[in-house]
């Protein structure tokens, strides 16, 4: 909250001006706060399905011009059916967290409370990438390696470990510098609007 959204009301008993919260800007304040967590876990949630249906997608195709036959059919199937189930745990894992927003009374506070629940479940979804995303990635790359005639070079070695890295390098600075922060604020908020 900004200086600017304080209003001035004039003390009478003790003759001096005291400042209260301007109740407009608060409530404008939530509903921004509110309709940014929603978009921004939103647009988490349909990129994650979007990559891996993607992935799956040229996975398969990529494979299927390739089919050998043998443990060649195990590398075909493996990429896309790790990928759509991730794609699928992404989905019902909105879909849950949708149905448990449906709870929140259309209030300021519940407005406040369900921005908190979104900020929380999208931390849960960062702290939780490992398993349900890169795991899925490093089976699927493990499956190709021991499935392949030769075995892989050093640089390919090296690259797969630089993306998974980079990956949760990736996920780990969103959290502890944009999600942590935020989830922080909206709490902070929630206590001062509670005690006052």
């Amino acid at each position: 909250m900004r200086f600017e959204d304080l209003q001035v009301i004039w003390d009478t008993q003790d003759q001096k001006p005291l400042y209260v919260l301007n109740s407009e800007a608060m409530e404008r304040l939530v509903r921004q706060q509110a309709r940014r967590a929603n978009r921004e876990l939103g647009t988490m949630e349909f990129g994650m399905m979007a990559i891996c249906l993607l992935t799956a997608g040229v996975s398969l195709f990529q494979r299927l011009s390739q089919e050998d036959g043998g443990l060649g059919a195990l590398r075909t199937w493996t990429s896309p059916v790790l990928f759509v189930l991730v794609t699928l745990f992404v989905a019902r894992s909105r879909r849950l967290r949708r149905k448990r927003e449906q709870a929140f009374a259309p209030t300021l506070l519940g407005d406040l409370d369900k921005a908190i629940a979104q900020t929380a479940h999208h931390l849960w979804m960062n702290r939780t990438f490992p398993w349900w995303f890169l795991f899925p990635a490093a089976i699927d790359v493990a499956v190709g390696w021991l499935t392949r005639e030769t075995a892989p070079g050093p640089g390919e070695m090296l690259l797969v470990l630089a993306a998974f890295l980079l990956s949760a390098g990736v996920v780990r600075w969103s959290k502890r510098c944009s999600l942590a922060p935020k989830h922080t604020e909206l709490l902070a908020l929630r206590d001062k609007l509670t005690h006052e």
